[in-house]
């Protein structure tokens, strides 16, 4: 339970855009509650949800922004250029003003909230809630994981660097490690979608199923895919019908320890 709140992951937040921004780009006090709303919204997103540059925008308003005003087009590079960007003439004040709103709060957004967010903190789901989303300062995170990688470490695996790491990566073998946090402790997932490993480990798989083919007894009961597993149960069931008579046959399920190692 060591993760940040969303609120103090808001205030933190905030806290930074307020010391690094001039206080006038943040707005009025209206205008500085309502982007610290919109803030608070993004960051209670959940998996999978979407934000929009509406949804950046929120209640804010242009005429709150007193700098926006200021703002002319002149023969410049630099208005030239937030002229095509905003598509507007000189004559067009008002909505001129509203777009340029929408440029800074979605630069603001993309520039410096996620950023910062990505720089400081860890942000992940957890094996009980998949579809809310925590945020785990990364001074923490490195604490929480030193544990599990130094137990895989100790296990069957080994940290890779230099040229072992980069020759292993040219072969597709390797796969990319995250972490997920449990109730006590943290799972490790491998997440073999990121890249295809099918066309190297093709081969591989076609010398197994030769073994197999040969020596049958060697793989006893294990199953290449749902066809096999099926196979597998339909005799086994076909053999002990006749024995149990009326008595029900159960199957159970099982979690083997490090099947995958």
């Amino acid at each position: 339970e060591a993760y940040s709140t969303h609120d103090q992951v808001v205030s933190f937040v905030w806290a930074v855009l307020t010391r690094i921004i001039p206080q006038p780009f943040l707005g009025n006090p209206s205008s500085k509650r309502a982007l610290r709303m919109n803030i608070w919204k993004f960051i209670r997103l959940r998996r999978f949800e979407t934000f929009q540059v509406t949804d950046c925008i929120g209640e804010l308003k242009a005429p709150e922004y007193s700098w926006l005003s200021k703002i002319g087009f002149t023969g410049c590079f630099c208005s030239v250029l937030l002229r095509e960007e905003t598509g507007l003439s000189n004559g067009m004040e008002e909505q001129k003003q509203n777009n340029l709103l929408h440029c800074w709060i979605s630069w603001l957004f993309s520039d410096i909230v996620i950023p910062l967010i990505n720089t400081y903190l860890y942000v992940t789901e957890r094996e009980t809630k998949r579809y809310d989303v925590f945020y785990y300062p990364k001074s923490v995170w490195r604490n929480l994981t030193s544990n599990t990688v130094a137990s895989l470490n100790a296990q069957s695996f080994k940290i890779l660097c230099g040229t072992s790491r980069r020759a292993i990566k040219h072969l597709y073998r390797s796969s990319r490690v995250r972490f997920l946090p449990k109730a006590k402790d943290i799972r490790p997932l491998v997440n073999f979608k990121a890249q295809s490993k099918d066309g190297t480990l093709n081969k591989c798989h076609l010398v197994i199923k030769k073994l197999r083919d040969d020596n049958p007894e060697m793989f006893g009961s294990s199953a290449f895919d749902y066809d096999g597993v099926y196979k597998n149960l339909s005799s086994f069931m076909s053999s002990v019908r006749g024995q149990l008579k009326e008595s029900k046959i159960y199957i159970v399920v099982a979690d083997v320890s490090k099947a995958f190692d």
